[in-house]
């Protein structure tokens, strides 16, 4: 895993067309109106949000039902909502579908490949890098089949040790990835979600006593890592962590 993660390290992005040196005018006279378009647009937003909220509580089933239909399924689900009882229901049931499909691939079918599906911007190495939906695609690909070399299936266990907690859950197997926040950390997490896993994520400031405990409790197929972090000006060797 280090290897792949070295091998996809960002470039250095150019630097912007503006300078610091453009007009402080031009930018003052810019302030107001920014400031109460972005205004009305958060407003916007909050009323859109709100009218949401109200029809997913009042007609939960329906609500969802109509969301749903706007993604893919490898099979289509018998009803939106089966209740039994006080205490036991279930959404979508009979429903199969593919995370990766519907975030990626669906994409590049309808022509969208070589849109933007990744802008990464990292402040602290000064390194930009932009994954087009197509590029995404054959990354994970590659990956996911790097996984299956490694004996990742569906039904499995992976974790993810990291300086944050991406939030794409799937329903079947459980790995440990230890990767700072680059590009590679999504596409290790999309090749997961290709084979039909789950990851949990242990945050990266943990020690390594701690992140022996979860790793431990998880009991991974894999363990993915990076060589290493950045927090702030400190570089953090992850290998001696795990």
């Amino acid at each position: 895993m280090r290897e792949y993660i070295v091998r996809h390290r960002c470039r250095n992005g150019a630097p912007g067309r503006y300078g610091i040196g453009c007009g402080i005018r031009l930018v003052q006279s810019l302030t107001t109106t920014t400031t109460t378009t972005t205004t009305k647009q958060q407003e916007g937003r909050m009323d859109e949000q709100s009218k949401h909220h109200s029809e997913s509580l009042r007609a939960s089933a329906d609500f969802w039902h109509a969301h749903a239909q706007k993604l893919s399924w490898e099979t289509q689900y018998s009803t939106p909502l089966r209740v039994d009882g006080k205490r036991k229901w279930q959404w979508f049931p009979g429903g199969r579908i593919s995370t990766t499909y519907n975030l990626i691939t669906r994409h590049v079918l309808s022509g969208r490949g070589k849109k933007r599906a990744i802008i990464w911007d990292s402040p602290v190495t000064g390194q930009k890098r932009v994954i087009t939906y197509a590029e995404l695609q054959e990354e994970v690909e590659v990956f996911a089949e790097v996984l299956r070399g490694r004996g990742v299936k569906e039904g499995d266990t992976v974790l993810v040790y990291s300086l944050f907690a991406p939030l794409l859950l799937w329903e079947v197997c459980l790995l440990t990835l230890i990767v700072p926040m680059i590009p590679s950390c999504m596409i290790a997490l999309l090749a997961i979600a290709h084979l039909g896993a789950i990851h949990t994520v242990v945050f990266g400031g943990f020690s390594p006593a701690e992140c022996a405990k979860r790793i431990s409790s998880a009991m991974p197929k894999l363990v993915l890592t990076a060589s290493c972090g950045i927090e702030g000006s400190r570089v953090i060797p992850y290998l001696p962590l795990v």
